[in-house]
């Protein structure tokens, strides 16, 4: 009777550690599987910061190179009107020129004209005394 109450006792005994060895490992099981979910969701947080970190940044770097492309434009209309400022001065400092060229043009016209005159007054006066010379002869 003592060994059966023995073996009784032990395969008690023996269940319940199984039944323990059981249960730690069911907790085990458990802690893992709860460890790997706040893992889970710890890189999710993670890869949404960095996501929105990736998209604050790709806004920055993007408003960046329009404003380096805003700069450059502007840089290129303000050469542009440079450029223009001065092949207007050019065409006007050469209208001018020719103007002046015009004019000296029109008073060596007029100095011909006036020698011409005096030069046919000249020729008819001498005509004319070629022609008393000829009458008196």
């Amino acid at each position: 009777a003592r060994e059966a109450e023995r073996q009784a006792w032990e395969a008690e005994h023996q269940a319940r550690e199984e039944a323990a060895e059981e249960e730690r490992r069911e907790r085990a099981r458990s802690f893992a599987s709860m460890r790997e979910r706040a893992v889970r969701a710890l890189l999710a947080s993670v890869k949404r910061e960095d996501q929105a970190v990736l998209d604050c940044t790709f806004v920055a770097w993007r408003g960046a190179c329009l404003e380096a492309k805003r700069r450059e434009d502007q840089g290129r209309r303000d050469r542009l009107r440079e450029q223009e400022a001065a092949l207007e001065r050019r065409r006007r400092a050469e209208e001018e020129a020719l103007e002046r060229r015009a004019a000296e043009l029109r008073t060596l016209q007029e100095g011909l004209l006036a020698m011409e005159v005096e030069a046919s007054a000249h020729a008819g006066a001498q005509a004319e005394a070629w022609v008393q010379v000829e009458a008196e002869q």
